[in-house]
C-alpha cells in the first residue's frame, strides 16, 4: 500500500490539533473513532467533483432544494446546489413530506444507504447542501457566488473569479471559500466551516473540492497507525497506513469504501459507518487489543495577526529587501520592502542566465498590468553575470518593474537563494502567503484576493 504525505500536509497553515477521543468499544465487534480535520490535500490527492446545474437535475430531486434569492446579475448563469451529505437531505425531506417515501428508498438503493443507519441522522431539516451561480460578470470574466454562509441568499457573499482546476496547492487551500455545513452527531446539530474549492472554465463546467481531510493517529501493541478519510458525499472513503514521517498520494485506487475490509495488526475489520460529515468513522470487526491513542499536535499556524517571526517561510514576517534601483523613474533610487506595506508584493529572484526565469516574464507581466500600483507590486532581485544584461532583457520584454541586482549593496538577507527563478508573494501586512508561484498561478491568487483595475 502506497502512503499519504502528512507532514507535507501540515505546513499548510492550521491551528494546533489535539486528540482526547479514541478508538471506543460500542459492543463486542465494533468500534467508533473520532476523527480531527486538517487543511491540504488528503491520500486522494486533489481529487474534485462534478455536478449538473440545476437545469438538469429531476424534478424529483430538484423539490428537495431549498429555494435561493437575491443571485447576483450575470451572463450565460448557471446555478448548483451541491449536497454534501444526501442521505441526510433525503431523509429529512421524506420525513418533511417534500419528498415520497417511494423516492427515498429508490434513492437508497441506488446509492447502497444502510436504513438502520437513519438513527444516526437528524429528523429535523439541517444544511447540507449550499447554492452556487456561476457566469459572465460585466467585464467578461467568468466568476461565481456561493451561498457560503448558507442562508440561501446571495446578497451577502462575495463574486470571486472561476479560477482553473489543477493551480498550486497552497493556492487553492487559500482561495478556497468557507461554507457552513450543518451536521448531527451525539444527538445534536453541529456546525462546521468546510473549505470549498470551486473551480472550471466556464459557468457550465465547474468542479468542487474539499482541500481538508479527517484523520486519526493510534498505535496497536507499540505500532503506529494512521486512519485518513476524504470529505465527499459519495460513499465515504478511508485509508489506513502505517505511521510514518513522510507519505505520498494514495490516490482512488487505494480505497476503503464502506463494507470494504481493512486489517490492523493482523486483525480484521469492516468500514460500517461514517457520521456526521465523516467526524467519527465505524469499524465492526474484533476490538482492538493494546490500542493507544496518539496525542497529534500540528505545528502552530504563522498568524497574520500576531506573529512577529522574520523568516522566508510561508505564513511568516518576510525579511526586508533594500536596495537600488536599475530602472524607474530616474534609475538609482532606492526601494525597500518595507515601503510597498498595504499592497501585495511578488518579489522574483532571477538570473540573466536562467531560460526558465526570462519564459516566466509573460506571466508576471499580465499580473502586472491586471492590478494598479496601489494594490500590487513588484520587485525583481537579479543575478547578473553579463554587465548591462539585464538592462538588456528588461528593454526587450518590457519588464518595467522596479528592479534591482545582487549585491551592489542589495540588502535580500534571510532570504538565502539557491536556484533561480525563486519567488514570493507577500500580503499587504507584509507576511508571505505563497512561494514560487509559475504560469498562471500568480494572476489566479492574486484575482481571488484583490479586484483588478
Amino acid at each position: 500500500m502506497k502512503q499519504i504525505c502528512l507532514f507535507i500536509l501540515l505546513i499548510i497553515g492550521n491551528t494546533a490539533v489535539s486528540q482526547t477521543t479514541a478508538i471506543r468499544p460500542t459492543s463486542p465487534k465494533s468500534v467508533i473513532i473520532a476523527m480531527a480535520t486538517l487543511p491540504g490535500f488528503g491520500p486522494a490527492g486533489d481529487h474534485n467533483f462534478g455536478i449538473g446545474d440545476l437545469s438538469q437535475t429531476s424534478t424529483d430531486e430538484l423539490i428537495g432544494y431549498p429555494s435561493s434569492r437575491n443571485a447576483p446579475v450575470l451572463s450565460k448563469s448557471k446555478e448548483y446546489y451541491f449536497v454534501l451529505d444526501p442521505f441526510q437531505l433525503a431523509y429529512q425531506n421524506c420525513r418533511a413530506g417534500i419528498s415520497s417515501k417511494e423516492y427515498f428508498l429508490k434513492r437508497a438503493n441506488t446509492w447502497n444507504w444502510n436504513l438502520s443507519d437513519t438513527v444516526y441522522l437528524s429528523k429535523k431539516p439541517i444544511k447540507v447542501g449550499f447554492h452556487i451561480l456561476a457566469g459572465l460578470d460585466s467585464l467578461n470574466r467568468f466568476v461565481y457566488c456561493a451561498d457560503a454562509n448558507n442562508n440561501n441568499d446571495y446578497s451577502d457573499d462575495a463574486i470571486l473569479p472561476l479560477l482553473p482546476k489543477g493551480r498550486y496547492a497552497d493556492a487553492i487551500v487559500s482561495t478556497s471559500v468557507p461554507v457552513a455545513f450543518d451536521y448531527y452527531l451525539g444527538g445534536e446539530i453541529h456546525n462546521e466551516k468546510l473549505l470549498c474549492n470551486i473551480s472550471g472554465s466556464s459557468s457550465s463546467n465547474i468542479s468542487f473540492g474539499f482541500p481538508q481531510f479527517r484523520y486519526h493517529k493510534f498505535k496497536v501493541d507499540g505500532e503506529s497507525y494512521l486512519l485518513a478519510a476524504e470529505i465527499d458525499p459519495n460513499g465515504k472513503m478511508i485509508y489506513l497506513v502505517p505511521d510514518q514521517p513522510n507519505f505520498s498520494s494514495m490516490g482512488l485506487n487505494k480505497a476503503i469504501k464502506l463494507n470494504q475490509h481493512l486489517t490492523i495488526n493482523g486483525k480484521d475489520f469492516i468500514f460500517k459507518s461514517s457520521r456526521g460529515l465523516g467526524n467519527q468513522i465505524v469499524l465492526e470487526g474484533q476490538d482492538i487489543d493494546g490500542y493507544e491513542p496518539v496525542i497529534v499536535k500540528s505545528p502552530k499556524a504563522a498568524s497574520v495577526k500576531s506573529n512577529n517571526t522574520v523568516s522566508a517561510q510561508t505564513g511568516f514576517r518576510a525579511p526586508e529587501i533594500k536596495g537600488k534601483l536599475i530602472n524607474g523613474k530616474t534609475g538609482g533610487e532606492m526601494l525597500s520592502l518595507s515601503q510597498l506595506k498595504g499592497k501585495y508584493v511578488f518579489v522574483d529572484f532571477w538570473s540573466t542566465t536562467c531560460i526558465p526565469c526570462i519564459a516566466e516574464f509573460p506571466n508576471i507581466k499580465k499580473a502586472y498590468g491586471m492590478f494598479g500600483r496601489d494594490k500590487f507590486e513588484i520587485i525583481g532581485v537579479v543575478d547578473e553575470r553579463q554587465t548591462g544584461k539585464t538592462v538588456a532583457l528588461i528593454s526587450k520584454h518590457n519588464a518595467n518593474w522596479p528592479t534591482m541586482l545582487v549585491g551592489a549593496g542589495t540588502v535580500t538577507t534571510g532570504y538565502n537563494i539557491y536556484s533561480y527563478p525563486t519567488s514570493f508573494l507577500i500580503d499587504p501586512d507584509g507576511y508571505i502567503v505563497a512561494q514560487d508561484l509559475r504560469g498562471e498561478e500568480l494572476v489566479n491568487f492574486l484575482s481571488a484576493k484583490i479586484v483588478g483595475k
